[in-house]
């Protein structure tokens, strides 16, 4: 079969660890095409055309239709030999259905109901054309069955549709540790999207200041420039890496990593429902690296519920569960591992996502 995905990311630059583990398994039984398409599911587009003047918003629609244009035109000519198209988020796949008969969108994230820009003219018609896409097409990938009402009641979708399940998913790590015994100070580390909102990795930092004593912190990825200027404030900063690694490499950096830390801001709904849509709790689960979440999101039970860390209300509590994590740190690891193989190890879901697609 001749798949072709069409991706947010440029063709040979994919960083997102998720998205090329599920190209490479699609490989190993089908003749794979990844397509770059530069807008993702509208956000850059939606932003761009509502702040500025009038003369500067009149650039920018003229310039995000040229782009749409050419990126239509590539897509044009390159999915005519595809058997099925996979579109990655909304935009691309509007503009796929009207391309090819069988599309099949894989929603990653999506503007919902409580995001500000959701009442956005250019939002609300890129809604509208998503829902009746859908309702032509049909077929729906998404992470989970939570996921997957918040997309429903979102997009104010009543109709059946065939949905497959697929969390955030990667092969097994090459690397495994040889002893998991700690005879050091314990290193906590964050990684991903290093910046105040999504991450809280300001108040991670301001936590370290008095708790620096206690253990080691690594952040590690793509740092917001405010976070940058904080770290250049503070008396003891953290081992910081910014190396640019590839989507399979991410684990190089995480070998030196004993507990990894987690937060999602539960005002956003694309976070509240984050269980198996996490792509730094996939990467700890694979190496079996015991998570620290702090937040109120569901994935707060789903780490308590599966044993594979511990839940924090505040910073505060930090050293608090990382010495209780230390406790049982042998027993927290092996169910990182089991949870790992049993939900989001790609491997697993490599043939029967062959067959739904």
């Amino acid at each position: 079969m001749r798949i072709a995905i069409v991706g947010f990311e440029p063709e040979h630059e994919v960083r997102y660890p998720h998205l090329q583990a599920t190209i490479d398994v699609l490989k190993d039984q089908n003749d794979v095409e990844y397509i770059y398409f530069k807008e993702r599911g509208g956000y850059a587009f939606v932003d761009r055309l509502s702040r500025g003047p009038a003369w500067v918003l009149i650039l920018k629609l003229i310039q995000s239709i040229l782009m749409l244009c050419l990126d239509a035109l590539k897509l044009r000519l390159r999915l005519r030999l595809a058997d099925t198209v996979i579109a990655i988020d909304n935009l691309a796949y509007i503009i796929a259905c009207r391309l090819h008969v069988n599309v099949i969108l894989w929603s990653m994230d999506f503007i919902t109901k409580d995001q500000e820009r959701s009442e956005s003219a250019i939002n609300r018609a890129m809604s509208s054309l998503m829902r009746a896409s859908l309702a032509k097409q049909g077929r729906l990938l998404i992470q989970d069955k939570t996921r997957e009402r918040l997309f429903m009641d979102t997009f104010d979708i009543v109709d059946e549709i065939n949905v497959y399940h697929l969390p955030v998913s990667l092969p097994p790590c090459k690397y495994q540790r040889v002893s998991n015994k700690i005879t050091r100070l314990p290193t906590l580390g964050q990684v991903g999207g290093i910046n105040a909102y999504r991450s809280a990795s300001d108040q991670l930092v301001l936590a370290y200041q008095k708790q620096h004593s206690r253990y080691q912190l690594l952040l590690h990825g793509y740092f917001d420039p405010g976070i940058v200027k904080l770290l250049s404030k503070v008396d003891f900063p953290p081992v910081c890496s910014m190396l640019s690694l590839s989507a399979q490499d991410v684990y190089k950096i995480l070998i030196n990593v004993d507990i990894g830390f987690i937060y999602y801001p539960a005002e956003d709904d694309n976070f509240k429902y984050i269980g198996h849509a996490s792509g730094q709790l996939c990467e700890y689960l694979r190496l079996g690296i015991p998570v620290l979440y702090c937040g109120e999101t569901n994935l707060k039970g789903f780490v308590e519920s599966n044993g594979i860390g511990r839940s924090i209300a505040s910073f505060e509590d930090i050293p608090e569960a990382i010495q209780s994590i230390l406790a049982s740190y042998d027993e927290y690891s092996c169910r990182c591992k089991l949870l790992f193989q049993s939900d989001f190890n790609i491997d697993s879901h490599a043939a029967s996502l062959s067959a739904w697609i």
